[in-house]
């Protein structure tokens, strides 16, 4: 039986919000170690990702790392009154973020670091649910749908999730754009 969204995006959260620190910690390490492994990963220099909030896998690290290994790393910033994102390079996670829009800490805008979709190598996207197809719920509001599809279909998206995230099955909609891969603390999950 394939729940409704709502219904899986609700139970996902509360399994979410549940997570002690100590798991959080320890499933995004190997999380994130896993990504690290990967040749497309590796090979991308213009990587865009997302700062955690929430007991969402942890990227603050990843981020951090990516900087100091000189990638360009790009944040999403939430466009107000819109449902749209805008990436932004970000050079250092201290003075290059502020809270956002929902309380999450995002790139403080600045025109000159704006970075489009097409710039993309690799995208790390988050997701409350996610399933054996690779398809993604993500919190509703359809922000990474709307940018993903301005990305080109060859450039990896990777979604970082725990394990109890992926389901068999999970509701498809028209405008859902499926991920490449889900790496979780138990499995990496390919097309």
């Amino acid at each position: 039986m394939i729940l409704d969204k709502y219904e899986t995006r609700k139970a996902l959260l509360n399994k979410r919000n549940l997570l002690e620190l100590y798991e959080i910690k320890e499933y995004s390490e190997l999380i994130c170690t896993k990504i690290k492994q990967l040749q497309q990963y590796k090979q991308a220099n213009t990587v865009f990702a997302y700062i955690d909030a929430k007991n969402e896998v942890a990227t603050f690290s990843l981020i951090q790392d990516d900087i100091d290994e000189g990638k360009t790393v790009c944040l999403p910033l939430t466009i107000k009154n819109s449902v749209e994102l805008e990436f932004y390079r970000v050079f250092d996670l201290d003075k290059d973020l502020q809270k956002g829009y929902y309380g999450i800490l995002e790139p403080i805008p600045n025109v000159e670091r704006i970075v489009l979709p097409e710039d993309a190598d690799l995208i790390i996207v988050p997701g409350v649910a996610f399933d054996l197809n690779l398809n993604r719920i993500g919190y509703g509001k359809g922000y990474y749908d709307r940018f993903l599809s301005k990305v080109s279909k060859n450039v990896p998206k990777i979604a970082l999730a725990y394990d109890f995230q992926v389901l068999e099955s999970i509701s498809e909609g028209e405008n859902d754009i499926k991920m490449d891969m889900i790496i979780t603390e138990k499995r990496i999950i390919i097309r």
